[in-house]
């Protein structure tokens, strides 16, 4: 606002210079309108000048301290930012403190292929023994359903080593293909990634293992990625 003032009031001088250069002219007699106009253009240089030099004085005042404001604003900013971080890694550790030590983990190693061709997803148990595992269908494919034979393994154990859930694809017109047409079947949905998810229990306790089945342009084509755990 106060630079807008001396911006007027800076305007507004050099416009009295102009109106007294012309008035001196037009009323003054002769001998002195050299003299009037003279006088006129000193005062109006010198106001011209003052304001100026007001405006600059105001301009670099203020600079530092918008300065400061804008990297109070930016600290702030970034301290809340810092804030929610924190929070956010406090509610993560919390959520997994709240899962027990001693509990079944089911865990995907690979989708792939058994020796004597069949194909579905490999998967061990790197905690306490599981039970009742299935994993659930189906899972969609655009038209066609990936299924699981609606298969439950009763028990895995860490000695038992891996486990072999048995899959195939149901197309929409009732023809079934085995699952090494994952992937192929997965372009022709247009999909980049399914998402699986493996129940079973323990003793106490219903669990989930949750994760993606991701499409690749190299090696075998399909990938396990993302995999978390839950109670159910």
């Amino acid at each position: 606002m106060l630079t807008k003032i001396l911006l007027g009031l800076g305007a507004l001088s050099n416009v009295a210079t102009l109106v007294g250069l012309w008035i001196a002219y037009i009323s003054a007699p002769v001998a002195v309108q050299s003299r009037i106009a003279s006088a006129l253009l000193l005062v109006g240089a010198a106001c011209s000048v003052v304001v100026y030099l007001l405006i600059a004085f105001f301009l670099l005042w203020r600079a530092p301290h918008g300065s400061a404001a804008a990297h109070s604003a930016l600290n702030a900013a970034e301290q809340r930012i810092a804030n929610l971080e924190r929070r956010l890694d406090e509610r993560l550790a919390s959520e997994e403190s709240a899962l027990p030590v001693l509990r079944p983990k089911i865990i995907p190693i690979r989708w792939g292929r058994t020796p004597d061709n069949r194909f579905g997803l490999f998967v061990r148990n790197h905690g306490e023994p599981a039970f009742d595992i299935f994993v659930e269908e189906p899972v969609p494919l655009g038209t066609a359903k990936l299924k699981f034979w609606d298969r439950i393994y009763p028990a895995l154990t860490k000695d038992d080593g891996e486990l072999f859930i048995d899959s195939y694809i149901q197309l929409s017109r009732g023809v079934s293909l085995t699952a090494s047409a994952l992937r192929d079947q997965m372009i022709k949905a247009d999909l980049d990634a399914i998402t699986m998810k493996i129940n079973y229990r323990d003793l106490d306790q219903g669990w989930a293992t949750v994760f993606d089945v991701v499409r690749e342009f190299w090696g075998d084509g399909l990938r396990v990625s993302a995999v978390r755990q839950e109670k159910t």
